[in-house]
């Protein structure tokens, strides 16, 4: 799984923020003056792996409810999935159109497990 885009919709202090990391080979560093936003990039890249956590420092521009990550993924076998991840409890890695991700949507694929 490699990522193509990395979208901060609501996230930290970016809105709308999206970062082109072409057909995701190779590796991406992420460089710029004090206070330019790279801790916030690099948290904002593990709450999309991993979730938002409960009581994250990053909703002091958006509202709890409005935090969203997105990304465009490209799996083994070259297919995109664009996935956002939300703020919450339950069901948090969605689609674009904001239902719930199916189980088998990303990175569940791509190990070559069933």
């Amino acid at each position: 799984m490699r990522f193509q885009r990395l979208s901060f919709l609501a996230y930290g202090p970016f809105t709308e923020l999206s970062l082109d990391l072409g057909d995701g080979a190779g590796l991406h560093v992420f460089h710029g003056a004090n206070e330019a936003g790279k801790s916030s990039a690099r948290r904002g890249l593990l709450s999309f792996l991993f979730g938002i956590p409960h009581a994250t420092t990053d909703s002091f521009l958006h509202d709890n409810s409005r935090l969203r990550i997105g990304a465009a993924l490209c799996r083994q076998d070259g297919t995109t999935v664009e996935l956002v991840r939300r703020k919450g409890r339950k069901d948090t890695l969605l689609t674009p159109s904001e239902k719930p991700a199916p189980a088998d949507s990303a990175w569940r694929k791509t190990s070559g497990a069933a």
